[in-house]
């Protein structure tokens, strides 16, 4: 039983990120929730700064922010949640 329980915890308080997804030419969304207890929106979306980031640069591309929105946890209610709008586009685009 307090397997189970220590398990149960370790699953709310991971976070699950659902990747870079395509919703258009050269333009992405991916979100991300979790953290548990005292988590921010702000952390979630600095993670997925960081994913979209590495993201654009893999293809020799610059990031572009389009939108972002964030919510902190909130107990009995919700998780931290965060999604991040962006564009990959050329360097000379950017400009």
């Amino acid at each position: 039983m307090k397997t189970a329980l220590v398990l149960v915890g370790l699953v709310l308080a991971g976070c699950s990120s659902t990747g870079v997804v395509s919703t258009g030419s050269d333009t992405y969304m991916i979100a991300k929730s979790g953290g548990g207890s005292g988590a921010s929106g702000a952390e979630m979306s600095a993670g997925l700064y960081r994913e979209a980031n590495a993201f654009c640069t893999e293809q020799k591309k610059q990031f572009v922010r389009i939108s972002i929105t964030e919510q902190d946890y909130m107990p009995f209610v919700r998780l931290a949640n965060a999604k991040l709008e962006f564009r990959c586009v050329s360097e000379s685009a950017s400009k």
